[in-house]
């Protein structure tokens, strides 16, 4: 089992193959620890304490009114790797969370403070969702992080279409088949639905330049397939670093993602992976809305959630 220190030092010293610009318009280079954060919360009450002290206001549960009525700050508590008592503990490491990819935001919004991902609370709500959710001992501390590293996009509908998530599904390896013929085809089958996408500005950046014609779009299918490949080898150096015993994927997009990088062959090397995947733990994401779904609905999941982990 790693210690706290190993496995920060391990994830900091990981580079994903990106880079953002800094302060100064310099870019640098983005790293796992990057990527990826810790499921620790400067101050999170326990859910039980929560509903009653909202239910002593005759509060609706929300986050709003959690903020309001309670002491709590979701920011993340990241002492295991920078308190000097606690970096030769060992890594809270029976569980890696695992979501899709990193939801676009705002300029001004973009986290930026170390291990901030899965911990910014300018999207309120998600962010809400996520901590009431895995809000007990046995979560608390475990790795998370997403399958798509180098995919930013709001819209998990956009990474179906760029990935060729549900036709993968159904015969594996077919996106990843790098022929020119294969790599055509696809582009002419995706290109109407980029331009739609495109048109009502549901791209992942506004600012992107439009892709003219089908035969260029091939070199967008080429640079996802190189993401994909790239996100997997990434994906298996995190449970190399981690050590986990079981895997709890977020959202169906996600589970289809990566049981499609499982069938494509992706971790045949690496049989612990394959097994994890083989017995991932299916969790809703904390992003869903509709019925069933508001913050005290997934404060409740929380009981499936344990129940699914006995």
């Amino acid at each position: 089992m790693p210690t706290n220190k190993e496995v920060c030092q391990a994830l900091k010293a990981t580079k994903v193959g990106l880079s953002l610009p800094d302060e100064n318009g310099e870019q640098q280079p983005l790293y796992l620890s990057d990527c990826g954060s810790i499921l620790t919360f400067i101050k999170l009450p326990d859910n039980a304490d929560i509903k009653a002290k909202l239910k002593e206001k005759s509060a609706k549960i929300t986050p709003n009114n959690i903020d309001r009525l309670m002491e709590i700050n979701l920011s993340v508590d990241a002492s295991v790797f920078t308190d000097p008592k606690k970096q030769n503990l060992p890594f809270k490491s029976d569980y890696i969370f695992l979501a899709l990819n990193v939801a676009e935001r705002k300029a001004d919004q973009r986290v930026t403070s170390e291990w901030g991902q899965f911990h910014d609370t300018s999207i309120k709500t998600p962010m809400y969702k996520l901590a009431f959710m895995t809000n007990h001992e046995r979560f608390r501390g475990s790795y998370i992080t997403d399958i798509l590293k180098n995919t930013v996009n709001s819209r998990s509908a956009n990474i179906e279409a760029d990935y060729f998530v549900e036709k993968d599904s159904r015969f594996p390896g077919l996106f990843l088949d790098e022929s020119e013929t294969n790599v055509r085809s696809l582009a002419k089958q995706a290109y109407p639905s980029y331009v739609n996408r495109y048109k009502k500005g549901s791209i992942t950046h506004s600012t992107d330049k439009f892709v003219e014609n089908a035969h260029e779009y091939e070199q967008v299918v080429r640079r996802n397939q190189e993401k994909y490949r790239q996100s997997a080898k990434l994906f298996i150096k995190e449970c190399q670093i981690i050590q986990p015993k079981q895997l709890i994927v977020l959202g169906r997009k996600a589970q289809k993602v990566v049981r499609n990088m499982r069938a494509d062959g992706l971790f045949d090397e690496r049989p612990g992976v394959i097994g994890l995947v083989d017995n991932l733990i299916e969790a809703q994401h904390y992003s869903n809305q509709g019925r069933g779904t508001s913050t005290e609905d997934f404060m409740n999941y929380l009981q499936e959630l344990l129940k699914k982990t006995e």
